[in-house]
Order: C-alpha cells, then sequence, then structure tokens
C-alpha cells in the first residue's frame, strides 16, 4: 500500500476502533440525501469508504441492499460489527480506488468525506464512476476551501493547517486523546455561542457562518477534531472546482450545496 493511504488508514482505523460500535443515527447520509431531494433507487447501494458502516446501517434500514467499503481495518471491524445483524448490508475491505466489482453495477454511489483524503481523489471518482450504471445518481460530499466565505474562516483554515504540519505526525493515541481533550474547548467556543446568536434574526447569519456548530453535546465533536487533524491528505475545493473534478470523473453535476463542505448530486454520463 502506498505510504499515505497507509497512514490514511492507520490514523482512521484507530479512530472507528476507539469509538467503536457505538450508537450513531446514520445522521451523514440522512442530511446528505435529505438536502440534494435524493431518493434511493432499486438496485444495489455502494457507500464508498464507508468508516464505521453508519450509514450503512442507514442506508440498509430503509430498505436498500447495501455494500460499504473500507480502507482501513478497524474501519471494517467496526463497520462488520455494527451491521452484521443487518440482512441488507454488506462490508468490504478495499481501497476506493480499486474497487473490486465490475463496471456498471451499482444503482447508487454515496461517499461522504472521503474523497478530499485520498492522494488523487479523479481517480478515486473515476472508480466511482466506473461501477456505476449510466445514468445513476451519486451523492458525494467534499471539503471547501472557504473561498465564498468570510476571510475570518479563511484565516482559520490556513492556522488550522499550520497545526496540522505537527498533529498529522502524532501517533493516533496521542492525537485522539487530545482531540478527547479539546472537544469540549471547541464545544464552549463555538456550540454554545452559535446556539445564542442563532436564536436572534439579527445574528443569524453571524451564527451560521461559525465552524463546529452541530456539536450535540461537549465530547460530541472529538471526531471530527480527529478527522481534521490526523489525515496525512486532505484537499479542498470551490464550487468550480468541485464542478470541474465531477466533469473530469465521468459524472454530469446536477446539484451542488454549501453545507459545511460541498454536498454535491451527481449523475453518471453514459
Amino acid at each position: 500500500m502506498e505510504p499515505k493511504k497507509a497512514r490514511t488508514a492507520e490514523t482512521f482505523g484507530y479512530l472507528w476502533h476507539a469509538s467503536g460500535a457505538a450508537p450513531h443515527g446514520g445522521v451523514h447520509s440522512a442530511k446528505t440525501l435529505a438536502a440534494l431531494a435524493v431518493s434511493l433507487p432499486a438496485g444495489v447501494v455502494l457507500d464508498a469508504g464507508c468508516g464505521d458502516g453508519s450509514d450503512v446501517a442507514a442506508l440498509a434500514s430503509q430498505g436498500a441492499e447495501v455494500i460499504g467499503v473500507e480502507i482501513s481495518e478497524g474501519g471494517t471491524r467496526a463497520a462488520f460489527e455494527r451491521t452484521k445483524n443487518a440482512r441488507h448490508a454488506h462490508v468490504v475491505r478495499a481501497d476506493v480506488c480499486r474497487l473490486p466489482f465490475r463496471s456498471d453495477y451499482f444503482a447508487f454511489v454515496y461517499s461522504y468525506g472521503v474523497l478530499h483524503h485520498v492522494p488523487v481523489p479523479l481517480r478515486g471518482l473515476s472508480e466511482l464512476a466506473r461501477v456505476s450504471r449510466a445514468g445513476a445518481q451519486a451523492a458525494v460530499y467534499l471539503y471547501e476551501d472557504f473561498s465564498e466565505r468570510a476571510a475570518v474562516l479563511r484565516w482559520s483554515l490556513r492556522a488550522a493547517n499550520v497545526w496540522r504540519g505537527l498533529t498529522t505526525r502524532l501517533p493516533p493515541a496521542v492525537l485522539y486523546a487530545l482531540c478527547v481533550a479539546a472537544a469540549p474547548v471547541v464545544y464552549g467556543c463555538f456550540v454554545v455561542p452559535y446556539r445564542v446568536l442563532h436564536a436572534m434574526p439579527v445574528t443569524r447569519s453571524l451564527a451560521n457562518a461559525l465552524p463546529f456548530r452541530h456539536g450535540r453535546h461537549p465530547f460530541d465533536l472529538t471526531g471530527d477534531l480527529y478527522d481534521r487533524f490526523s489525515a496525512p491528505v486532505e484537499f479542498r475545493y470551490s464550487r468550480r472546482s468541485a464542478t470541474e473534478l465531477a466533469h473530469d470523473a465521468g459524472f454530469a453535476l446536477e446539484q451542488i450545496r454549501q453545507e459545511r463542505g460541498w454536498m454535491l448530486r451527481l449523475i453518471r454520463r453514459p
């Protein structure tokens, strides 16, 4: 395995192993499909980069036949544990850039927060296009580069990237412990102000500009922080570059929404 992919598998595998198969609502798939107005079609669904299997379980609960693909051993184990009693859920350990499936197989493809951590994102998305049927839809989430956001967010991204130069070199266990300790601080700095500001119409737009505003409790952001500061590879996209990536991979863009990143509804071109 390539060094960067091996490091990615190690870091995220530790996250899924540390979090285990704890209860999870599959909120990523639910919010993404709702935001993009996507309904699951008949046929087999691919969750490309399924992590701990939360969304595999959620999609399978809707009656879909779902195959989740995960590169890390820790993620594969957690996903299998989460879905072992789900009749329509399956988990395969594989690389999204080299999927072990024939072409034109899947009726729908879903990938949340994965492709921007792949050394060559175009290769990964092109592989998703290869295994999709002609005319099949895909729902993909990518990090944004904040080029359409306020200057303070662009500054915060630059500052975070400086820290990433250190944190991506830390042992996963050390970084995870630091993220556990930092999560309540981030919650107090962003979630609490968000809830106060969002309650007043005059400051609602300011509230919606805050990062990490989605935390549900003080330690809920541990995984988000770990994700942000552990991944050895991270690409970010503007609206234009996300659209170009989809086109170059063999998809046509049906819809793009800015939801703490880019949510894209794509359709596989013939």
